[in-house]
């Protein structure tokens, strides 16, 4: 009846703020999630991170509420004062803003959208999740008549459980694969539970609050599609044996999907790098695009069809224009770009420059002119046409940069160079004469002759410890060193040469000598600490004929490829992607 007699408003507000901060006029017809609205008359809110910072439209925030209704304080309680209530450093008139604990969001038209309560949220992956979002996903699926998300495991182990109670307990819950399904179809992958647990009932506390620590050890199953047939053939049991260790499973079946046995992106690269391990090669995208035992085995098996195309690697399969290319990071390697391809958008494409000499015989690039010219060679055959979109992070920034300098020399279209935490170095008071110098080749070329040698060829005492004083990566690269793996030293020797390359070149680009007129935006981490931060402003200014565009992201240096960092630079690339491709661009 309402539908047609009467207006239904939905008014938010804290007792704190007196009591009303924001309100909506629902739509009848709307669906999905009621908003709260916008800020009422003398109220002023803001969604602010964890700096106080404002968040842009569409990410979450903690929502802060300002103006008249806002209370002076808890009487009696100064210190629960001080921890809710604030100045307002948005407005000069002294006046406070309380803090509210909710967690919201800006929708595109200027509403508020609750997602959850702050004291609820959980850290998956470097991600802050909110389990009531996912909650309220899973309880649209009508075989669901509630359920609840938690977190189990340690640090990077940590991953989400979902405990639901069926509609019918006869028919039970629905298949995982439909659950993962329907959430994917408006949360990130991150935010898909590893494991879902059928309840006959939740677990209560005395007050009628779900009992999450009653809540039963969650068991990652497979999908009942999907029959159990047990892997064959070299291949595929190396696979399961990989799949098994990294995702805590005993057994992997040739066609289960490893993204619905809990599997994501940051699985993805440990899976990468332990494949290679063995002695194969594949890439990121490839388990991506082959997520079986079934589909992936072949892979490692068959060597690419065209065999110029070695750096190139598919992080994100799709058909709209331009792609993405990002320069590998400083050991050479892009599986570390896979959580920012992961918040493109459906169809738009992400490929990595993988570094030549990582895997088979090919010789390293040994300057970032070089790379730059290799690298450009096999993107033209993937990409005939620009405009190129490139990126880099830190140290290949400057192979990014180098690569738009030759592109446009040939007089290819460059849609931007956007640099993720861009490189940043002291400047040095004399410039070398050449990149390697004379101890810098005597401990490549005994790497070198490590690499031809037999399997388990190690480096002398010595060596050895200068190649590890170069800093390994993590503690698995270290082992192989000193055991004589051959991608352990192939890593190092990727990771030495690029360190005296990049050097070389940033004192090259800070003299003037390498510049650059054209497109350049700095994807800045506001966490770096002000000098740094200053610093790296400064010597972008130098190449940059135009002056680079300064665009400030989460996190820190070290940071930007996981969790809110990589969220940001990937929608701000995703954007990118469409705003070239609604300039002109088309579908592949």
């Amino acid at each position: 009846v309402w539908r047609s007699e009467y207006r239904l408003l939905n008014a938010y507000g804290p007792t704190e703020t007196t009591v009303c901060a924001s309100i909506a006029v629902l739509d009848p017809e709307g669906e999905g999630v009621p908003s709260i609205g916008t800020p009422m008359a003398n109220t002023r809110v803001y969604v602010l991170d964890d700096q106080l910072r404002p968040v842009p439209v569409g990410m979450t925030g903690e929502l802060f509420i300002g103006g008249a209704g806002v209370a002076r304080g808890y009487l009696g309680r100064p210190e629960l004062t001080a921890e809710r209530f604030a100045a307002d450093p948005f407005v000069a008139d002294g006046s406070r803003m309380y803090r509210s604990g909710d967690q919201v969001r800006w929708l595109p038209d200027g509403r508020l959208e609750f997602v959850g309560r702050a004291d609820d949220q959980v850290k998956i992956r470097g991600f802050r999740v909110e389990p009531g979002e996912i909650e309220t996903a899973l309880a649209a699926h009508a075989g669901v008549r509630t359920a609840v998300v938690t977190a189990y495991g340690k640090s990077a182990d940590r991953k989400l459980a979902a405990y639901l109670v069926p509609t019918d307990h006869s028919e039970g819950i629905p298949d995982s694969a439909d659950l993962r399904e329907l959430l994917l179809r408006s949360l990130p992958d991150y935010m898909v539970p590893a494991a879902f647990t059928e309840m006959s009932r939740l677990p209560l506390t005395t007050n009628g609050k779900v009992d999450r620590t009653a809540l039963p050890i969650p068991e990652t199953v497979r999908s009942t599609s999907t029959e159990y047939t047990a892997p064959s053939g070299e291949a595929e049991e190396l696979l399961a044996e990989i799949w098994s260790e990294v995702l805590g499973i005993e057994r992997i079946g040739a066609h289960d999907n490893f993204f619905e046995l809990g599997g994501n992106s940051l699985l993805v690269t440990q899976i990468v790098g332990r494949i290679r391990g063995a002695g194969h090669d594949i890439s990121v995208g490839d388990l991506f695009d082959h997520p079986t035992l079934a589909t992936a085995a072949p892979l490692i098996q068959i060597q690419a069809e065209d065999p110029e195309v070695r750096s190139v690697v598919t992080i994100r399969a799709g058909r709209i224009k331009p792609a993405v290319f990002a320069v590998h990071t400083l050991t050479g390697e892009v599986a570390a770009f896979a959580e920012v391809a992961g918040h493109l958008a459906e169809g738009q494409k992400f490929y990595g420059l993988q570094e030549r000499g990582l895997t088979g015989e090919d010789a390293p690039p040994s300057s970032v002119e070089e790379m730059a010219t290799t690298y450009i060679g096999e993107m033209l055959r993937v990409q005939k046409e620009g405009p190129y979109l490139l990126t880099g992070q830190s140290g290949s920034s400057y192979v990014a940069l180098e690569m738009a300098r030759q592109l446009t020399a040939m007089g290819k279209e460059v849609g931007g160079v956007f640099l993720m935490a861009p490189a940043r170095q002291p400047f040095a008071w004399r410039l070398p004469s050449q990149a390697f110098g004379r101890s810098d080749r005597k401990l490549l070329a005994a790497v070198e002759e490590a690499l031809e040698g037999a399997p388990g060829t190690k480096l002398s005492r010595a060596n050895e410890k200068k190649v590890l004083k170069l800093g390994a990566p993590d503690d698995e690269i270290a082992k192989g060193v000193r055991e004589g793996d051959k991608h352990a030293l192939r890593i190092m020797r990727a990771l030495a040469i690029n360190r005296l390359a990049y050097s070389y070149y940033g004192e090259l680009m800070h003299r003037g000598m390498r510049n650059y007129d054209g497109r350049v935006v700095l994807l800045m981490p506001r966490d770096d600490r002000p000098k740094p931060y200053k610093w790296t402003l400064e010597q972008w200014q130098i190449p940059v004929t135009r002056g680079p565009e300064v665009v400030d992201v989460p996190g820190e240096h070290s940071t930007v490829f996981y969790g809110e960092s990589a969220e940001a630079v990937g929608a701000y690339l995703s954007a990118e992607i469409t705003r070239w491709q609604q300039d002109g661009g088309a579908s592949a």
